[in-house]
């Protein structure tokens, strides 16, 4: 559809962000070099290529590109096994523990069931026995102690940085609110509360980046991508323009463009 010049072709604004939840009150993931290992092991540019296409787009933090907070020179983690075997080894992983990765079943998710194998090979290379487990009731997975990861796809309720770090990442949340690996860090919650209460936009924008610095340092997950929509449109609209959040046409603003 890009290609063709009888319709019109966009990309979305971000709509959605995926990343790999890990179970952060478990005391094997207490070590934030634990967790900053398994980031290390995966490589986020190529598994978007095997499973998403074109519609993802690498996160480095959990604002996306486009909205206040989001730090457009932060480094992503680097995609070195080397160093994850290393950080695991000087964190005193336990080398005999299983790691559960929880993936939904096929037709339960927009991502084809193979990206579990992908994933599951990317921890398997840096020493890690993992146990790749798919099932109908893997939401609740963490929540059950039945899985130490999970794929999980958040798609935010309201175009701002807010509806990312408060309910991915504040210890309010932790749990059936949408922290599902128990994240818990005085730092970010002060952080994330101070950017609720400021209405100066430049100052806000200084607390949501801090806030999501400090989420990165902290890795509570494995950072994956952010998703992106393709949107085609007929030429025959006229005053048609793409919402700043929702990719879809629930509203349209239209102008005749003559008889056809």
């Amino acid at each position: 559809l890009a290609a063709r010049s009888d319709v019109g072709f966009a990309w979305s604004p971000t709509v959605g962000y995926l990343q790999l939840t890990i179970m952060a009150r478990d005391s094997a993931f207490a070590d934030v070099r634990v967790r900053r290992a398994l980031n290390h092991a995966i490589d986020p540019r190529r598994l978007a290529e095997a499973v998403a296409a074109d519609n993802g787009i690498r996160a480095v933090g959990a604002i996306p590109p486009g909205m206040p907070g989001h730090d457009p020179e932060r480094e992503p983690y680097a995609f070195d096994p080397a160093l994850a075997r290393r950080l695991l080894q000087e964190a005193g992983y336990p080398s005999d523990r299983a790691l559960r990765l929880a993936m939904p079943m096929r037709n339960q998710n927009v991502y084809p069931t193979e990206v579990g194998a992908l994933i599951r090979d990317s921890f398997e290379a840096i020493g890690l026995d993992v146990e790749l487990i798919r099932t109908e009731e893997y939401l609740t997975a963490l929540s059950e102690r039945k899985a130490d990861l999970l794929l999980s796809a958040w798609l935010p309720d309201y175009g701002d940085p807010d509806a990312f770090l408060y309910p991915l990442f504040h210890s309010a949340a932790a749990g059936a609110a949408g922290n599902d690996g128990e994240f818990r860090d005085p730092e970010v919650d002060r952080l994330i509360d101070a950017s609720r209460r400021e209405f100066d936009p430049a100052r806000r924008a200084l607390l949501l980046r801090a806030a999501d610095e400090r989420v990165y340092q902290q890795a509570p997950g494995v950072f994956l991508w952010f998703i992106r929509q393709s949107v085609a449109y007929s030429f025959r609209l006229g005053g048609w323009k793409s919402s700043s959040f929702n990719p879809r046409f629930t509203n349209l603003y239209l102008a005749p463009v003559g008889r056809r």
